[in-house]
């Protein structure tokens, strides 16, 4: 991955994304000494990196952003919370000082299986989040995630930032204005007055607050979302393992 990211480097004029090891997602020291080795890789690969253009992501766990707090405050190393589906998890990312979080808008799991769909995508919690962001002064920007559709990337138009697959860059291209198709004829939710104009929360304040945090988190949208979560961890581990199976193939038919 560290290869792959320095060729597509010279191509950036932002950062250069890399996931954290997933088995680390409740473990803050591993988290930390993860990120911290995968930015002297890069170094190690390559002398003239420049390490301040490596962006860690990291799962939104309590202790993935207590991570985070750490990487930012004290290696001067940018951080992304991932699988992010709260408001609890976008005002705990602030506050630990994520460079961007990254809101799922539908549950990781409608990539994996072609029957299923999210009944609650995530879309406004993209806008809330924002909105809640700038209202408080936050610096940490919102890069969504998990798109399935060009209409969702179209509702979401007005996001400061956004990751969207190549089929659906593909699909926004080809959308013609005026078009009957869902992407043509969906509307930004940046600009519905009953999202984009809905009052803004109080700051939230978990920092110091692990028991508060958590409770709160559980209990949002009765719970769904921390299934969310735990589902994303889960493959994300999944993929690692089956990443490092390859690999170590791939290195003994070298030897």
């Amino acid at each position: 991955m560290i290869l792959l990211a320095l060729q597509v480097y010279p191509h950036l004029t932002g950062f250069v994304h890399i996931q954290a090891n997933p088995f680390d997602s409740y473990n803050t020291v591993k988290t930390v000494a993860g990120a911290r080795r995968l930015v002297s890789l890069f170094q190690e690969v390559d002398s003239s990196f420049d390490p301040t253009r490596v962006c860690i992501k990291i799962a939104g766990t309590w202790e993935g952003l207590q991570a985070c707090r750490e990487l930012e405050a004290t290696h001067n190393i940018r951080t992304l919370a991932t699988t992010l589906f709260t408001i609890e998890q976008a005002a705990l990312a602030a506050e630990v000082g994520c460079r961007y979080i990254a809101p799922y808008v539908n549950d990781l799991r409608v990539h994996f299986d072609k029957s299923y769909t999210d009944p609650s995508p995530n879309l406004a919690l993209c806008v809330a989040s924002q909105r809640y962001f700038l209202a408080h002064s936050y610096s940490t920007q919102v890069l969504p995630a998990s798109l399935t559709s060009a209409a969702e990337c179209m509702k979401l138009a007005g996001v400061q930032h956004i990751t969207i697959a190549p089929a659906l860059l593909r699909e926004l291209a080809a959308t013609q204005t005026g078009a009957k198709s869902p992407a043509a004829q969906a509307h930004s939710l940046f600009d519905d007055p009953s999202i984009a104009h809905a009052p803004v929360p109080p700051k939230l304040s978990y920092l110091n607050d692990e028991a508060g945090y958590r409770i709160a988190f559980t209990r949002s949208n009765k719970g769904k979302e921390e299934v969310k979560l735990t589902y994303a961890i889960n493959t994300f581990c999944d993929m690692q393992t089956a990443l490092e199976k390859a690999m170590k193939t791939v290195l003994s038919a070298a030897v």
